[in-house]
């Protein structure tokens, strides 16, 4: 009985020592993940820190794992299986802490796939976005020796990890243009994942290392991927693949089999955001969002002109910044203050001086905006058509303070608040008296002339130099 005994736990050993061979082998050689070693083997991702920087017009969107498509807001978290789309008029940029930032420019989609996965038995931190159109500039840099960012187009494959680099995806080639810093860079070929699914481990780690490295693009070239390329990347792969022996297999092989020519950088703006990483402060922001409307002043902030109608969103440090509004006889300066944490909303009114013009309580649709008739600075000289009408009454309306307004008469008059500025000016053939008009509101003037008879009506409105808003 105790031989029995014996033989029956020598039983279970060898079952449980045969289960266990099993199962890895299943693990290690057919590529089969259990949850339970992800249970106990593998930490799950750790959620990247990201800020949206800068929105530029109306048609931003995103989804997450093929969900419904919604609008990119400020508060949005870059995330795994994320797809950002951009407009034809549209573009963004986000941050991600210790990895870089990151801007799409208009109508183009990027698909995250992949973003700074951690586990307990790997230091690296890998990135992998696949550009699906449109152009991609990053900023990066990993601070770490072991982490990357892979950048896959349908022709491209691209990997770095300190880099200024823009990736353009057209129709059937993709240009990639390198600003600072290194990056590998390949022909995208699906042979890899091919002969991986069919079991076949001719290609080691090592050989497909030296594949990835075998072009390098440097500071200010730049280099296009075309179908071209990619035939020779399949028909090298599959070479190797095929091949009993692949001692032949080293970095001059493969430099001669895939020579891809590279081309130094023109010298012009290629139109790409910068922002001080190493500077970069999470702590200390707010949101500012900016809805511009339709105007003829141009509007700058932060040194980027804003487009009419259009919504703008920026994630700034604290501080006090101004909105600068210019218009060609003035300018308004707009004050704002963003404090850590918050979130404003500005409507951003435009301006642009004289609006509306009343004559007999009638407004007028038209009236002829002329030169500097007086050569002032800052001023608005306009002639208004009287020839069908006397003139009873005249209403000028402003959206900024009008600080002197001067009429110009044929004849010398004697209106109430009118008072002769003791000088006269030709225009059009024509000698005019120079009056200046007296006035308590500065955005709203209205003039008594008692049935008087003109053919034009000449007047000049003086501006200030500059304007400053509170917007606080």
């Amino acid at each position: 009985m105790q031989y029995k005994r014996y033989f029956f736990i020598l039983y279970l050993v060898i079952f449980f020592i045969s289960i266990f061979f099993v199962v890895l082998y299943f693990v290690l050689f057919l590529n089969i993940k259990l949850s339970v070693f992800d249970l106990f083997f593998v930490e799950k991702n750790v959620p990247v820190v990201s800020v949206i920087n800068s929105i530029e017009g109306n048609e931003v969107y995103y989804n997450v794992h093929k969900n419904n498509r919604e609008i990119l807001r400020y508060n949005t978290q870059i995330q795994k299986d994320m797809v950002i789309e951009t407009g034809v008029d549209s573009s963004v940029s986000f941050f991600i802490k210790d990895h870089g930032l990151y801007y799409l420019y208009p109508n183009a989609t990027l698909h995250i796939k992949k973003i700074e996965n951690f586990t307990s038995y790997k230091s690296t931190k890998e990135s992998f976005f696949v550009l699906e159109k449109g152009s991609l500039y990053s900023n990066v840099n990993f601070y770490s020796r072991n982490s990357y960012l892979i950048v896959e187009t349908d022709e491209l494959f691209s990997k770095f990890s300190n880099a200024k680099v823009i990736i353009d995806k057209e129709d059937f080639e993709t240009k990639i243009l390198c600003f600072d810093g290194n990056v590998n860079f390949r022909p995208y070929s699906s042979k890899f994942d091919f002969f991986q699914d069919k079991r076949s481990y001719v290609i080691t780690s090592s050989i497909e290392r030296l594949i990835n490295s075998s072009n390098i693009l440097k500071k200010k070239q730049i280099s296009v991927i075309n179908n071209i390329y990619q035939k020779k990347m399949d028909n090298l792969i599959t070479r190797i693949y095929e091949s009993k022996n692949t001692k032949f297999v080293n970095k001059d092989y493969i430099k001669n089999s895939l020579t891809i020519p590279l081309f130094d950088l023109e010298d012009k703006n290629y139109n790409f955001p910068e922002l001080d990483i190493n500077k970069f402060s999470f702590l200390n922001n707010g949101h500012l969002e900016i809805f511009t409307k339709e105007g003829s002043s141009k509007i700058s902030f932060n040194n980027q002109i804003l487009k009419d109608n259009t919504r703008y969103l920026f994630y700034i440090k604290k501080d006090d910044y101004e909105i600068e509004e210019e218009l060609p006889f003035t300018k308004i300066i707009s004050k704002i203050k963003v404090i850590e944490g918050s979130f404003k909303n500005i409507q951003l009114k435009r301006h642009s001086g004289i609006i509306n013009v009343s004559l007999n309580n009638k407004k007028l649709h038209s009236y002829k905006k002329e030169k500097d008739i007086l050569n002032i600075k800052n001023s608005l000289s306009y002639c208004i058509n009287c020839k069908s009408e006397s003139i009873k009454n005249l209403f000028i309306k402003s959206d900024l303070n009008i600080e002197k307004m001067y009429f110009l008469f044929e004849k010398e008059i004697n209106y109430q608040n009118f008072f002769k500025t003791g000088s006269n000016i030709e225009f059009n053939n024509k000698k005019y008296y120079i009056y200046d008009y007296g006035f308590d509101d500065k955005k709203n003037i209205s003039i008594y002339f008692y049935e008087a008879n003109y053919e034009n009506l000449l007047l000049v409105a003086k501006f200030e130099d500059v304007y400053y808003e509170d917007l606080n």
